[in-house]
């Protein structure tokens, strides 16, 4: 059932993002001109209001085992943090398929990370989309997502986590190819709805197949080293798709670089073997 967890939790958020887009919408359809630049920062404050009020039932009422009390030192603490990321990552580099993995799982979301953060760019710059028409996409692609994430966490659990990933991935091929032949708002619309698919059920395909390499009690160390790999693969797309705009002068072949990370993620996932977990 990992997969069905993993794509319930991820479709959950999701649905807390578009809620809190449709709650902030009224406040920045105006854009950024000048006189609707107070309604702009408001819109800052709602987000902040959205986080404490959704916040509260994780404070007062989940509950989780004692995991003991924490007595050191703040300085002692972080020290010991950055010792712990230390010998986690010796342990991954000792478990080869977990370890190539997060190589592939670094190269693919680097491409999903690039689209994430230059999608509204290329919009505007390539297409004419205004500030409204690019929230009303992102709308389109928060609910694009839930549903991706709910719907492959059934496939994750029927076909494998690793050829559900290796199937989303060719399907992010062909949203970049799509967009790079895209003319339209309304052919980037379709587009951009097809990529919040392949979004949300990446996401959470990945996370259930993490799951089944985490040795027994490592769960938190584990998944903490994830996250670090996730914020690390934000890096390189970026920089890559900025020197290609830059050096061709065309958003539309920058896109095209992103592949690039989508395929040489796909080829290190091939070469994982997840039915020899020997952790």
């Amino acid at each position: 059932d990992y997969g069905k967890v993993s794509g319930g939790g991820w479709a959950f958020g999701y649905v807390g993002g578009l809620l809190c887009l449709l709650w902030v919408l009224p406040l920045i359809k105006g854009g950024f001109a000048p006189e609707n630049l107070p309604n702009f920062r408001m819109a800052f404050l709602r987000v902040a209001i959205f986080y404490a009020v959704f916040s509260i039932p994780t404070m007062l009422w989940l509950r989780e085992r004692k995991t003991g009390k924490e007595t050191a030192a703040w300085p002692e603490r972080i020290r010991k943090g950055w010792i712990q990321l230390r010998d986690t990552f010796q342990h991954i580099r000792r478990l080869k398929d977990l370890f190539r993995f997060l190589v592939a799982f670094l190269l693919y979301n680097d491409g999903i990370a690039t689209v994430i953060a230059f999608s509204a760019i290329f919009a505007v710059g390539t297409l004419g989309f205004s500030v409204a028409d690019v929230t009303v996409l992102f709308i389109a692609v928060q609910a694009s997502a839930c549903v991706g994430a709910f719907a492959f966490g059934f496939v994750a659990d029927r076909l494998g986590a690793k050829k559900t990933i290796l199937y989303l991935l060719a399907l992010w091929c062909g949203v970049v190819l799509a967009a790079f032949f895209t003319r339209t708002q309304a052919q980037y619309f379709a587009v951009a709805m097809v990529a919040g698919v392949g979004l949300g059920s990446v996401q959470s395909a990945s996370r259930s197949l993490m799951a089944l390499f985490i040795p027994e009690g490592k769960a938190g160390e584990f998944y903490g080293f994830y996250g670090v790999c996730g914020k690390l693969s934000a890096i390189f797309g970026p920089i890559t798709f900025g020197a290609v705009s830059a050096w061709t002068g065309s958003q539309r072949v920058a896109v095209l670089s992103v592949m690039v990370f989508f395929l040489a993620g796909m080829a290190v996932l091939w070469s994982v073997r997840v039915e020899k977990m020997d952790v």
